[in-house]
């Protein structure tokens, strides 16, 4: 089966590729260099040789490439082979070169050098001087690269001629690349010419780390956008295997879109066994042990449970460490870890399933006779006698392991835990089931696992004994509210809140029904509904009893929102330093991040960006502390959103890849679309059409516009950017209608959709236009004055007014620079008509794709056709249908393709033919397009 969505992918690199730019630009100005590309196997080395070598054939560069084999090891064979692929476009570059080529024509006979017997006596220093001036000659013509894969396999003549090339480098026009595996041993022959490289001033060191989170969940997502049965979570799960590694990475997706199970695919188990090779039977035996015990393990643990001394089970796992299977970990006892988690999967699959079972029970005795059942060791416990499938011992830990979790802060690890415990005790009182799944439940919810966290309180609530119990029933209520508002179901969340209310109505002292007051004045306050959020906080402040410091903080943080919303900036600011000092005094890291997000978000709408991100800054730093990876989460898209308005999209760029790269946000719907949302339009700015279409899911953003209020907003503003990319311009205007008449209060908000407005229709300006205009009173910033000015300008273009709408727009400009707000600067320089300033200001801030599109914008008629004449032949058919009226369904339909397929072809010419609509289209298309 084809799997086309891993083909030629190039994720998680640029950095490096910049690197490997910016040598090959020193080298073009006669300062060559010797570049050393490490990596373990697999980690992208010669994907990243091969994108740069690409790259350098677009810049009219020499390249010629060869590989040291570990089979055949031939003296200077790579070298040869890189010379002779440089022959090959240049075969007349040596022919002056007579000595030279007589030397070198005794390995490579086509050089047709002659062949007297002095060649015979050709000594080496010769050879090495006849390669280097070879390379000089033809870098005389135009520079030159040549890669020399797999170094960790060269013969010791090849290395030689490395260092010896690597000292002519220096002073011309010429680069020597080399790929090796950094394993290499340190007593080894390339060891000492590593060392003897590194200390020359021309060599640039490459050492490739393990991709981000954010670049394997990227390939996840293409995965899953092309093959969507794919079960998601299994495959994150199996996606973890790798640890980064990008080869490990695509076998494993490969696998399991061919439909492999959970095996390891014979790819990788071929590299893992090879090595596996260098152990005998029974030092085999002690590693499938240690493999049962866990990706770490103890010496001494291991010979307990094989019964053997820990002297012999010590010499197995020296030739296991030799064989770089395992590594030592410097810790209190001696430990070892598995160097890749994929060596330990290996190992466990190749164990019966009774095998197992049985190591994990002498595991499990092993560890119960050394140790109490307290901390990390009932963690351990619980898990080994869950594996031998010994549910009355499970029980017996798994509670206690989830309990030890929870107060560490590892909830995923503790819902597990839970889990189990509850599936093992099956048989006990509902009641106790029902403690169990409220246990689970909250844990899943901490751990951010939404959906799963629903079906356990449905469960719990199932299962609770005495329905009458008002506290407990509510509670679990509230905890659902929670997990619905994260789900992005507002409806459900607000149900359940009331439920809760409705089911202590009697209590006046409960502090399920305090915070469930507390709790939809949060949901008020998420959408800028005054009144209500102003009621609930009444209730609350009504409370008789005493509710705890963290919950009166929010109360402190939702008083200081409310002001916010009225302009009342000086009473927000004095309640929410309140709310920060009281979750502070109550040690609530919760509290702590979400007081610290809010007290961003107060000084944003009082004008005060720098205030704003340094909050932000506080807030990730306090949920890093607590581990609270949601809370982090929201922090960093705020941060994001703050850099993109203030025009620093590299650090706007890396602050959403944060978000974006959590695991959690597979399961929280809301805050996911919020961070896809950020992440597109960022990336629309920067041209970036790869990481535009990684995050973006469509169904995703749709749902977050749903939930209303700076979210609606958010995602309407990036889903209006996308569509407009996609050639679906007769969505957009309807959905800005939306976003706009669903804005409940005016905030600072409105600045997202300022500049998807220039695709709104005129009354909906107008909208628009009222709301900041309301906004703007509450402002002493004067950037609601410049929002106005943009809306001013958009306007007066409608009307072809194109005079006033320049002036217009220059005056936001001039504010946009005074305050700093660096990327409206640069939109209104372009409303200004001011093109080349806007270019300027666009290049400064690094909106690359603003760039590109101006600059096909300004290009001559001449130019333009010929970008048309770039179209390939199904792009023409697209057009033509366009052309004609189509929509995208009927397309799709007329040439056999699917509407995904349209909207990738359209996203092709838009970029083409420097349009950004349909209508830009149809209006744009030349002759030669139409016929």
């Amino acid at each position: 089966m084809a799997v086309s969505a891993l083909e030629s992918d190039f994720i998680g690199r640029k950095d490096e590729l910049d690197q490997l730019k910016a040598v090959f630009r020193a080298a073009a100005g006669g300062k060559g260099s010797t570049v050393l590309i490490a990596g373990e196997a697999g980690i992208g080395k010669t994907r990243l040789l091969a994108h740069w070598q690409r790259w350098l054939l677009e810049q009219n560069a020499r390249v010629g490439a060869g590989d040291c084999l570990d089979y055949a090891q031939a003296p200077y064979a790579p070298f040869v082979d890189a010379l002779r692929a440089l022959l090959a476009t240049d075969p007349a570059a040596l022919e002056h070169a007579l000595a030279a080529r007589s030397i070198l024509s005794e390995r490579i006979p086509e050089l047709g050098g002659s062949r007297d017997a002095r060649r015979g006596q050709v000594s080496k220093r010769q050879l090495f001087d006849a390669f280097a001036e070879a390379m000089r000659i033809m870098a005389e013509r135009a520079p030159v690269v040549i890669g020399i894969e797999d170094l960790h396999w060269a013969d010791q003549d090849s290395l030689d001629l490395i260092l010896h090339l690597s000292k002519s480098t220096a002073r011309e026009r010429f680069v020597v690349a080399v790929t090796y595996r950094d394993e290499t041993p340190e007593d080894g022959p390339l060891a000492a010419v590593l060392a003897r490289l590194l200390r020359r001033a021309n060599t640039v060191s490459v050492r490739l780390a393990p991709l981000e989170a954010i670049h394997v969940r990227t390939l996840m997502q293409r995965a899953l956008r092309t093959h969507p049965s794919l079960d998601r979570p299994a495959l994150a799960r199996r996606l973890e295997l790798a640890e980064g590694n990008p080869f490990y990475a695509e076998e494993l997706l490969r696998h399991a879109i061919e439909g492999g199970g959970p095996d390891v695919p014979l790819t990788l188990r071929a590299v893992i066994l090879e090595r596996l090779r260098a152990l005998r039977g029974d030092q085999r035996l002690v590693l499938a042990h240690a493999a049962v015990i866990g990706r770490d393990f103890e010496p001494s643990l291991l010979a307990a449970a094989l019964s053997y001394d820990v002297d012999d089970v010590v010499k197995a796992l020296r030739v296991a460490r030799d064989a770089r299977l395992i590594v030592e970990v410097p810790a209190q006892p001696v430990s070892y870890r598995f160097r890749h988690a994929l060596v330990q999967q290996v190992l466990r699959r190749e164990l019966l399933v009774p095998e197992m079972q049985a190591i994990h029970a002498k595991v499990a005795r092993a560890l119960e006779a050394r140790a109490a059942a307290s901390g990390s060791r009932a963690m351990e416990l619980a898990h080994h006698y869950w594996e031998a499938h010994d549910l009355e011992k499970t029980r017996q830990y798994a509670e206690l392991a989830g309990d030890a979790a929870s107060n560490a802060l590892a909830h995923a690890q503790a819902a597990m835990h839970y889990e189990r415990a509850a599936e093992a005790g099956a048989a006990l009182p509902r009641d106790e089931r029902s403690r169990l799944y409220e246990k689970l439940a909250f844990s899943l919810l901490e751990a951010g696992m939404v959906e799963r966290s629903l079906r356990a309180f449905a469960l719990a609530l199932d299962c609770l004994k005495d329905a009458r119990d008002a506290e407990r029933t509510g509670n679990l209520h509230l905890g659902m509210s929670r997990a619905e508002r994260l789900f992005g179901d507002r409806t459900a969340a607000l149900r359940h809140a009331d439920a809760a209310l409705a089911l202590t109505a009697s209590l006046t002292r409960s502090l399920v029904r305090y915070r469930a007051f507390v709790f939809k004045a949060t949901l008020a306050a998420n959408v800028g509904d005054l009144p209500v959020l102003l009621a609930n906080l009444e209730e609350a402040q009504a409370f008789s009893g005493e509710p705890d410091l963290g919950r009166l903080s929010r109360v402190h943080a939702l008083r200081a929102q409310a002001s916010s919303i009225q302009g009342r900036f000086d009473d927000a600011k004095r309640e929410i330093d309140t709310a920060i000092e009281l979750s502070r005094e109550s040690a609530d890291g919760v509290t702590l991040s979400v007081n610290y997000n809010d007290a961003a978000i107060i000084h944003d709408e009082a004008g005060d960006l720098a205030t704003a991100l340094a909050m932000c800054e506080r807030a990730i730093q306090a949920a890093q502390e607590r581990l609270l990876t949601h809370a982090q989460a929201v922090a960093c898209v705020n941060r994001g959103l703050y850099h993109l308005l203030l025009g620093d999209l590299s650090a706007a760029r890396r602050s959403v890849e944060s978000s974006i790269a959590a695991a959690e946000l597979d399961d929280q719907p809301l805050l996911a679309g919020a961070a896809c949302a950020v992440g597109c339009l960022i990336a629309v700015h920067q041209g970036d059409e790869s990481f535009a279409a990684s995050p973006f899911d469509e169904a995703l953003v749709r749902q977050t516009i749903s939930f209303g209020g700076g979210y609606a907003l958010l995602a309407s503003a990036a889903l209006a950017e996308i569509l407009a990319r996609q050639g679906r311009m007769d969505e957009v205007p309807q959905l800005l209608s939306d976003a706009i008449a669903g804005v409940r209060a005016p905030s600072g908000d409105l600045w997202i959709i300022l500049r998807p407005a220039r695709f709104a229709r005129p009354d909906d300006l107008v909208r628009l236009r009222a709301l900041i205009a309301q906004w703007s009173t509450r402002q002493s910033s004067p950037r609601g004055a410049a929002y106005l000015a943009v809306l001013d300008s958009l306007a007066d273009r409608a009307r072809g007014q194109d005079g006033s709408a320049r002036a217009h727009a220059a005056e936001a400009a001039t504010t946009f620079s005074q305050i700093g707000y660096a990327l409206f600067e640069a939109f209104a320089l372009e409303l200004a008509g001011r093109r080349r300033d806007a270019i300027s200001a666009y290049r400064r801030v690094g909106a690359h794709g603003d760039v590109a599109r101006l600059d096909r914008q300004s290009e001559p008629r001449g130019r333009r056709d010929r970008h048309a004449a770039e179209l390939s032949g199904r792009e023409r058919e697209v057009a033509r249908l366009v052309g004609a009226g189509k929509s995208n369904k009927v397309i799709a339909r007329s040439l056999s393709i699917s509407e995904r397929t349209v909207e990738n072809h359209l996203t092709s010419i838009f970029k083409k033919l420097g349009v950004s609509s349909r209508t830009e289209l149809v209006a744009n298309m030349t002759q030669a397009v139409m016929n």
